[in-house]
C-alpha cells in the first residue's frame, strides 16, 4: 500500500496543520485484522487469483467500509475462510484414523468442518457490507449536527465559506471530513473553483447516502443566492427540518421492516430455551448424564451464534437517530478498561460473573458427578443440570451490567448537561439582548442555575472574562482539547459571532 511508505514528517518541516494532521493520520493508521486475514491469503493463494477481479458493488463495499484492499487480497481472504475451517477438521479426522478410530464414527468432523467453512466465508464476505452499512447509519446521524451548524452560521452570517470552515472543523463525520478534504482541495485550486462548487459536488455525492442531506445542503446554497432576507431565513429554516423529516421517515420505515424479523427470532429462540430447561432434566432421569451436558453445550452454543446473528442484523438495519455520543474508553467518569470501581478500588470486571457462575453451577456438577444421597444429593436432583443455564445466564447479565452501568449513568449525564446548556443559552441570549455584557449574562445564568453542575462552570467563566479578557471557549474549557459535541459546535459558532456583535451574539445564544 502507498501509506506503508509514510514516515512522520519533523516539525521543522513547513507545512499547514491541516496538512500535517491528514498525513499524521495517514501515517498512524495500521491495519486490521481483517485486511491482514486477506493479506495472509492472497500470499497463500496469490498464484491462482493473479489477475481476479470482483464485481463494483464488492469493491464499493469495501471502500465504504474503509478498507484498503485489493481484489485479490479480497479474495484470498474469501477462500481462506472457507478452506482453513474445512481442512482443520479433515486433519483431524485423518490423525484420530490413524490413531486406530473408526473413521465412520467421526465422519462428523469434516462434514463440520465443511459446514463451519461455508459458515466462516458468508461471514466473511458480509462483514464488509456489514461495517459499511454501519458506517453509513453513523454517516447520517452525524450529518444532522453539521447540517444545523451550517444552517446556524449562515442563519447569522451569510458567509458561506466561512460557514464551511466551521462545520468542518467543529463536527466529526463523514460529511465534515468531505467537506475538510474539499477545503483542502480548495485551497490548492486543483478541483473546486468555489466554496459553492464543493458544496454542489458533495451534495451530489451524498445522493446516494441521505437523499434529504442533499436537499438540505442544497437548500442552504439556495439561501446564498437571494438577496430577499426573508427568503434566505425560509431557506436557511428548511435545511435542518428537511434532515430530520428525513430520519423521521427512515425511523419509520426501517423500524416497521424489523418487527416481523424481532417476533421470529423471540419465537424460535424462546422454544429453543425452553427446549434446553425442559429436556435437561429427561437426560438426568434416564441417567445420561453426559449426554445431558453435550446437549446442553451445543444448545448453548446455538443460542449464542443465533444471538449474535441477530444482534449483527439489527445493528445493520438500525434506522438512523440523533444520538448521544458514545463515552470514550479514556473518559475519566468510567474505571479503566477491564475493571469495575467497588468504592476506589478497581476490580477485574471478570471475577465476579465467574465467582457466580461457579456458585450457581456447584448443583449441576454434583448431578453430573452421580451424588444422589443426603444434602448434596438433594441439591444436585432439585433443578438438575438447569442450574448451568441459570448460571450461564447470570454470569453474563452480571457481566452486562458491570460493564454498560457507568456508560449509561455517562450518557444521563451528558443529556443533562445537554438541556441544561438549552437553559443556559437562553438566559444568557436574553440578557445579552438586554444590554448586558457576556460575562455578567453568564454570571447571572449560572445563579439562576443553582443546583446544576454547570452552574459553577458559568460563573467561573464569567470570572475568568472579565478579569483576564479570555474569549468564550477558553474561559469555559480552557486549553483542553475539546470534542465535537453539539454544545460545544454551537457555543465554538457562537464565539466568533460575539467578537463581531454582542447582540448578535445573544441572538445566536437564544437561537442554538
Amino acid at each position: 500500500m502507498a501509506e506503508a511508505g509514510l514516515r512522520p514528517l519533523p516539525e521543522s518541516f513547513p507545512l499547514p496543520e491541516d496538512v500535517r494532521a491528514a498525513v499524521e493520520r495517514l501515517v498512524k493508521r495500521r491495519r486490521t485484522r481483517y485486511e491482514k486475514f486477506c493479506g495472509l491469503g492472497a500470499r497463500i493463494f496469490g498464484r491462482l487469483l493473479r489477475g481476479a477481479r470482483i464485481t463494483e458493488k464488492s469493491r464499493r463495499e469495501i471502500s465504504e467500509a474503509g478498507l484498503s484492499l485489493s481484489a485479490e487480497e479480497w479474495l484470498g481472504g474469501t477462500l481462506l475462510s472457507l478452506c482453513a475451517p474445512a481442512i482443520t477438521c479433515i486433519v483431524v479426522w485423518l490423525l484420530f484414523s490413524l490413531l486406530g478410530s473408526d473413521p465412520l464414527t467421526l465422519l462428523y468432523l469434516p462434514l463440520a468442518g465443511i459446514f463451519l467453512g461455508g459458515f466462516s466465508m458468508l461471514v466473511f464476505q458480509a462483514y464488509p457490507s456489514y461495517i459499511a452499512a454501519s458506517r453509513r447509519s453513523d454517516a447520517q446521524g452525524r450529518a444532522i449536527l453539521t447540517v444545523m451548524l451550517l444552517s446556524f452560521s449562515l442563519y447569522h452570517r451569510p458567509d458561506l465559506r466561512g460557514a464551511v470552515v466551521q462545520a468542518a472543523d467543529s463536527t466529526g463525520g463523514k460529511l465534515a471530513e468531505d467537506m475538510q478534504k474539499g477545503l483542502l482541495e480548495l485551497d490548492e485550486r486543483k478541483r473546486y473553483e468555489t466554496a459553492r462548487h464543493l458544496l454542489t459536488t458533495i451534495a451530489n455525492e451524498w445522493g446516494e447516502i441521505d437523499d434529504s442531506v442533499r436537499q438540505a445542503i442544497f437548500d442552504l446554497l439556495r439561501s446564498t443566492g437571494t438577496r430577499d432576507e426573508s427568503a434566505r431565513i425560509v431557506d436557511i429554516s428548511r435545511a435542518p427540518a428537511r434532515v430530520l423529516e428525513g430520519m423521521e421517515e427512515q425511523l419509520t420505515r426501517r423500524l416497521g421492516s424489523l418487527i416481523m424479523p424481532t417476533l421470529a427470532f423471540l419465537t424460535f429462540s424462546s422454544l429453543a430455551i425452553v427446549g434446553v430447561i425442559g429436556l435437561s432434566p429427561v437426560f438426568g432421569v434416564i441417567g445420561v448424564s453426559a449426554l445431558d451436558i453435550k446437549f446442553f453445550i451445543l444448545m448453548c452454543s446455538l443460542l449464542a451464534l443465533s444471538f449474535w446473528a441477530f444482534t449483527v442484523y439489527m445493528g445493520r438495519e438500525r434506522p438512523v437517530t440523533v444520538q448521544i455520543p458514545e463515552p470514550p474508553p479514556e473518559d475519566p467518569r468510567l474505571p479503566p478498561p477491564g475493571k469495575f470501581l467497588i468504592g476506589k478500588r478497581k476490580v477485574p470486571m471478570l471475577l465476579p460473573p465467574v465467582l457466580l457462575f461457579i456458585a450457581l453451577s456447584i448443583p449441576g456438577v454434583l448431578h453430573v458427578l452421580g451424588l444422589r444421597e443426603g444434602v448434596a444429593g438433594a441439591i444436585a436432583g432439585s433443578l438438575n443440570v438447569s442450574w448451568f443455564t441459570w448460571a450461564f445466564a447470570g454470569a453474563i447479565a452480571l457481566y452486562g451490567y458491570l460493564y454498560y452501568s457507568p456508560r449509561v449513568r455517562v450518557r444521563e449525564e451528558e443529556r443533562r448537561r445537554i438541556q441544561d446548556w438549552g437553559n443556559a443559552l437562553n438566559t444568557m441570549g436574553s440578557r445579552m439582548l438586554d444590554g448586558k455584557p457576556v460575562s455578567s449574562a453568564m454570571y447571572e445564568a449560572g445563579t439562576m442555575m443553582e443546583g446544576s453542575p454547570l452552574a459553577e462552570q458559568l460563573k467561573s467563566a464569567s470570572i475568568r472574562i472579565e478579569r483576564y479578557g479570555m474569549n468564550l471557549m477558553d474561559a469555559l474549557f480552557g486549553k483542553k482539547v475539546r470534542g465535537t459535541g453539539i454544545v460545544e459546535s454551537f457555543l465554538s459558532a457562537i464565539s466568533r459571532i460575539k467578537s463581531e456583535s454582542g447582540l448578535a451574539a445573544g441572538r445566536a445564544c437564544m437561537t442554538a
